[in-house]
């Protein structure tokens, strides 16, 4: 998992300049301690929508030089683009109880096929993570809690649940 000001102020400018305690709500088991250190540093260094232009053109930049002129021109792309946004766009009839997932929705599609798969990529893992935040607090369980119950759940990705900054402690 990735912490720090980039991590935060990308993944949440598309509420806006939002308060700290914003995106530790909509977050869930992030490290308030490192929210409130980090994000309103971020938001005096730019503005959310330069976060938003920074990160789509990290985006652009790394599925460039990864999948190359020939996969970026191909008809398979652009279909797997087609059938992304058509997934993504069947969910905002379900916007209650995820703020994220409405705000990265309520963002501008790009135009290249590429960025659009991205997008529709990200809507659909805001649309699942906000999902994910109404079945802990469901189930009673705190940020904390929901780390620990996913490891001891089994093997997750390398570097373990999250690091050790991003761990909630209370």
């Amino acid at each position: 998992m990735e912490s720090g000001p980039g991590y935060f102020a990308s993944r949440a400018a598309a509420l806006g300049p939002v308060a700290p305690d914003v995106v530790i709500a909509a977050f869930y088991n992030i490290s308030p301690q490192a929210v409130r250190a980090t994000l309103p540093a971020a938001w005096r260094t730019a503005p959310p929508e330069e976060f938003l232009a920074a990160r789509l053109a990290g985006i652009d930049a790394t599925l460039r030089r990864i999948l190359g002129a020939g996969v970026l021109a191909s008809e398979e792309l652009r279909r797997a683009a087609e059938l992304g946004r058509r997934a993504a766009e069947s969910t905002p009839a379900y916007l209650h109880g995820r703020p994220l997932f409405a705000a990265h929705a309520a963002l501008p599609w790009p135009d290249e096929p590429h960025l659009v798969l991205w997008h529709a990529q990200t809507l659909l893992r805001e649309f699942r993570g906000d999902g994910h935040v109404t079945a802990l607090l469901d189930a009673g369980l705190s940020g904390i809690e929901a780390l620990v119950t996913h490891a001891a759940a089994g093997p997750v990705g390398a570097g373990g649940p999250a690091d050790d900054a991003l761990l909630d402690a209370g």
